[in-house]
């Protein structure tokens, strides 16, 4: 299974360069399923695969990007591989809705749209994660009443409509597959 998640993502190979050789595939998808089953952060994926974290979060990225998005298998008869892979994603889902939800509370200007130009909503954007990180990192005062605020602020926005079996690719089905042997065989 990790030789097919290795094939599928043969497109993350970069050339080697006078200045340093690239992180290899299979190093690449090794950090990723560490990421992913065992929830490491990018300092720990860094420190154990002999790259600094940065770099890390970006190869990590790259893989999830060309990953799709993850769903769930649907049914009510799943073996207890595809049950565990259902609860792990259930789960990771989860923890990034209150990251995010704990982000946009604490960052008001995130809960509306920002009148300014796109390469300064990035800005405002990733300026906020980082002094969001920071607090955390530090444990900083966090107040539940934030949560209650938000609601009232942004009101019922529109979501988009959930993916259907339609919209995933064969490709998409397999690498899920594979996350899901991988998690409960870890």
């Amino acid at each position: 299974m990790f030789e097919q998640l290795t094939h599928d993502l043969r497109s993350l190979q970069r050339q080697v360069t006078r200045l340093r050789s690239p992180v290899p595939v299979r190093t690449v998808v090794a950090m990723l399923l560490k990421r992913l089953g065992k929830g490491l952060d990018y300092r720990e994926i860094g420190d154990k695969f002999g790259v600094g974290a940065s770099t890390a979060c970006i190869k990590v990225s790259e893989a999830m990007k060309l990953l799709h998005l993850m769903k769930n298998y649907p049914g009510s008869n799943l073996t207890p591989e595809k049950e565990h892979f259902n609860y792990r994603l259930s789960h990771t889902r989860i923890q990034i809705k209150r990251a995010f939800g704990r982000l946009k509370e604490r960052w008001r200007c995130l809960l509306k749209a920002l009148e300014c130009e796109l390469d300064k909503v990035v800005l405002h954007a990733t300026t906020a994660c980082i002094l969001h990180n920071m607090c955390e990192e530090r444990k900083e005062c966090y107040l539940e009443e934030w949560n209650r605020l938000g609601e009232d602020a942004i009101g019922d926005l529109p979501r988009p409509d959930p993916l259907n079996d339609d919209d995933a690719d064969s490709n998409s089905n397999i690498i899920r597959n594979i996350l899901a042997h991988f998690l409960y065989n870890d």
